[in-house]
């Protein structure tokens, strides 16, 4: 999903929206993630962001890389909107892989295809889903 599409989601159902955790791979796996290693080497989110969108290097919701620099100031409001959204803006939002930091809130993504075997990801869902994103 483009970045922009999320913002004019996070804008029209903001207020009823009680929580929210992104899960995806960190940047460092997702360029290792290769469609094609010998047609194109990085992932199939790369892959879309940089060659099918209509703009180059279309920042997408996934995409760890775009929730830092130099995606910041002018150009990338819809970026910044979606970084400042009040709930993502508590520390266990953003779930990259990998980490285990604590429950609900583990990320093993480390690919596109193989999210159901991601055991630690899976588990965060059960959780989140039994007992609430465990924040204020």
């Amino acid at each position: 999903m483009h970045l922009k599409a999320f913002r004019e989601a996070l804008q029209d159902a903001g207020p009823r929206i009680s929580g929210l955790r992104i899960f995806g791979m960190g940047d460092e796996l997702e360029r290792k993630d290769a469609i094609l290693s010998s047609v194109y080497p990085a992932s199939l989110l790369y892959f879309v962001s940089g060659v099918l969108e209509d703009d180059r290097d279309m920042p997408l919701l996934g995409m760890e890389r775009f929730y830092g620099y130099p995606y910041e100031g002018q150009g990338f409001e819809d970026i910044t909107y979606v970084r400042e959204f009040h709930l993502l803006k508590h520390q266990r939002a953003l779930a990259w892989s990998n980490v285990t930091s604590e429950e609900g809130a583990n990320c093993d993504l480390s690919s596109h295809g193989g999210w159901i075997q991601s055991t630690e990801t899976l588990g965060s869902l059960l959780y989140i889903l039994k007992n609430g994103y465990g924040y204020v």
